[in-house]
């Protein structure tokens, strides 16, 4: 069904971020919090969204296929792989300031938002995934700043 595939792109984009975030932590210490936490989110929605496929497949939850472009997400995921190869050259502040492009086209695009749920329940969970991307922003954002105010 490609509905279920759809998912399975949204999920397996969450598991890059989650790889990506993974190998931060290891390469930038100062900020291994934060990385390993946003690793381990992202890891979360992976699952999050999985959880969806039954959803999907009794009529619950229907795609909205204007507000989806297949080839965006499948876009974001090889930028996300091509990131993490070169994460050995680059800093700290490259790593933030990739991450908040990431998230912020995570928000722009509104991924999350391309489903109509037709319970509360659905809703809530679309609804958490667009909340963390956007915390997810600000934590990366306060931590740059941080880091920059005690260089």
């Amino acid at each position: 069904m490609v509905n279920v595939a759809i998912l399975e792109e949204l999920a397996q984009n969450e598991e890059e971020l989650s790889r990506l975030y993974n190998t931060f932590s290891l390469r930038f210490p100062a900020a291994a919090d934060l990385w390993s936490r946003l690793s381990a989110q992202e890891t979360g929605h992976a699952g999050l969204i999985r959880g969806l496929y039954p959803r999907v497949n009794d009529g619950s939850l229907k795609l909205q296929p204007e507000r989806f472009s297949r080839q965006a997400i499948a876009g974001m995921t090889s930028y996300i792989k091509e990131l993490a190869v070169k994460v050995e050259e680059k800093d700290l502040v490259w790593a933030f300031s990739v991450s908040l492009d990431i998230e912020k086209s995570l928000i722009d695009h509104a991924f999350f938002n391309v489903f109509e749920a037709d319970s509360q329940e659905l809703k809530l969970a679309l609804n958490k995934l667009a909340e963390d991307t956007r915390r997810h922003f600000k934590m990366i954002e306060d931590a740059r700043k941080e880091f920059k105010a005690n260089l």
